[in-house]
């Protein structure tokens, strides 16, 4: 099917928006994202007027390539998680109302990661927080402006959340952190 640049061009046409719509089956499908990207890399370095394509057939491919492509509805709650991420009234609720979804699609959405909103929405909070603590040029923050920053309520909750997940108290791990940095320097 691959052996004319026509034939690979559709194929890759089609098969970037088959892409699109199976990634979107991953409850029921496994799919190897791999294979598409192979796929899709056969030729990638041609151009489209390169190709020997009708009119038509080049401004249907040029049209396809420059559409940006589709965000799945679990990246766009992630962006909104992330935008959102310093206010201490971003729950699943909130969330859910800011996706223009139910709170139960919400909840199914990221049920296929293993989590819930709020396990998402508290662990991007601490990652954030972590990636702060260890920065060497915010040594001079308080532990408890950092957490505030990042949308914690209370500094016991969020030593505590801390902790459970990396072992560390949030002070304790400021400091490792940062006699690291200065190790390396």
């Amino acid at each position: 099917m691959l052996g004319s640049f026509q034939q690979g061009a559709a194929f890759r046409l089609v098969l970037g928006r088959v892409r699109t719509v199976a990634l979107q089956w991953s409850r029921h499908f496994r799919i190897d994202e791999s294979l598409f990207d192979a796929w899709l890399g056969i030729e990638r370095h041609r151009k489209v007027s390169d190709l020997p394509l009708s009119l038509r057939q080049r401004q249907d491919l040029e049209a396809a390539a420059c559409q940006p492509p589709e965000r799945s509805p679990l990246d766009r709650a992630l962006e909104v998680i992330i935008k959102r991420i310093g206010d201490h009234a971003l729950n699943s609720d909130s969330l859910a109302t800011a996706l223009r979804m139910s709170r139960r699609s919400l909840y199914y959405l990221f049920e296929r990661q293993n989590l819930t909103p709020n396990e998402a929405i508290r662990n991007i909070r601490l990652e954030c927080c972590k990636e702060a603590l260890g920065d060497p040029r915010q040594q001079s923050r308080k532990v408890i402006d950092i957490a505030l920053n990042f949308g914690f309520s209370s500094a016991a909750a969020f030593s505590r959340q801390f902790k459970q997940r990396y072992g560390f108290q949030p002070l304790a791990f400021r400091e490792v952190m940062l006699r690291q940095a200065a190790s390396r320097n």
